[in-house]
């Protein structure tokens, strides 16, 4: 998609550049639920981040909603479900930058 970009880093995941749009739920620092729609900053087989407004607790799991879209198209082509673990939160000046892993369904 012309909105990805790949990024050169010294990492064992291939990571892309992408201003998908995110929507996010789960439990603040607070212990109080939320809910917030973001735009992704990166995100890998193994990972994403994002920038949200509600701090969250390293650790924590988080419910996404991922919809990727089409540029020229402003309704989603995919739409694809994620639980991940918080790995990283930085405060910085328009919110909270977090990094998390998804995490892998258990095998039944």
């Amino acid at each position: 998609m012309k909105n990805q970009m790949l990024v050169a880093e010294n990492r064992s995941v291939l990571r892309i550049n992408d201003h998908s749009r995110l929507y996010i739920r789960g439990f603040n620092t607070f212990g109080l639920p939320f809910s917030e729609v973001s735009k992704i900053i990166d995100i890998s087989e193994a990972g994403i981040s994002w920038l949200m407004d509600s701090p969250v607790e390293v650790d924590s799991i988080l419910y996404l909603d991922i919809s990727y879209t089409n540029p020229k198209d402003p309704h989603p082509i995919l739409r694809r479900k994620a639980k991940a673990r918080v790995l990283r939160v930085s405060h910085s000046k328009d919110g909270y930058v977090v990094a998390a892993c998804f995490e892998r369904p258990h095998p039944e």
